[in-house]
C-alpha cells in the first residue's frame, strides 16, 4: 500500500496519536511512571530507532532479528524496564515518537525551558547537504 505524501503524513500523525492514546491509557495522561525520571523515555525511543536502523541494513535477514533486538535493548533500553520488542519497521518509529512526545511533555511540566535556540553566526549551512527552501526562522514567521 503506497500513499501520496499528504496521505502518508496524515497516516503518520494518526499512528502517533493512536500510540500516544495507548500510552496514556497505560500510564495516565501525565505519563507518570516510577521509571521515567532518568531519561528512560528517551532511551526507550533510542532503542526502537536503533532497531529500525539495524533492520534496514542490506545484509539483514530474519535470522538476524533476535540479535538485532538484543543489541538495541542492551544499547539503550532502560535496564529497569521490561517488554522491549520489535513492533515493525514503521511502528518502531511510531512508538519512539510517542515516547519522545511524552518525555517532552514531562520536561515542560517540570518547568524546563522550551525556547528554541537560534542558529549562531558560526553555524552555517552545509551547501553540500542542500539548503532548505527557507530558514527555520522564516518558516516560523520570525523574520
Amino acid at each position: 500500500m503506497s500513499l501520496d505524501v499528504a496521505a502518508s503524513i496524515a497516516k503518520a500523525d494518526e499512528l502517533i496519536e493512536s500510540e500516544i492514546a495507548t500510552q496514556t491509557k497505560m500510564w495516565g495522561a501525565d505519563a507518570v511512571r516510577a521509571d521515567c525520571r532518568g531519561s528512560e523515555l528517551i532511551h526507550a525511543a533510542q532503542a526502537s530507532c536503533l532497531l529500525t536502523v539495524l533492520k534496514e541494513d542490506p545484509g539483514f535477514t530474519p535470522a538476524h532479528e533476535s540479535a538485532a533486538v538484543k543489541l538495541a535493548e542492551d544499547a539503550f533500553y532502560p535496564a529497569n524496564w521490561s517488554g522491549f520488542r520489535d513492533y515493525g519497521n514503521v511502528y518502531n518509529l511510531v512508538v519512539a515518537a510517542a515516547f519522545l512526545r511524552n518525555e517532552i511533555a514531562r520536561r515542560i511540566a517540570a518547568g524546563q525551558s522550551f525556547d528554541r535556540k537560534p542558529r549562531q553566526p558560526d553555524q552555517t549551512y552545509n551547501a553540500a547537504t542542500g539548503l532548505p527552501a527557507v530558514s527555520s526562522a522564516e518558516a516560523r514567521g520570525e523574520v
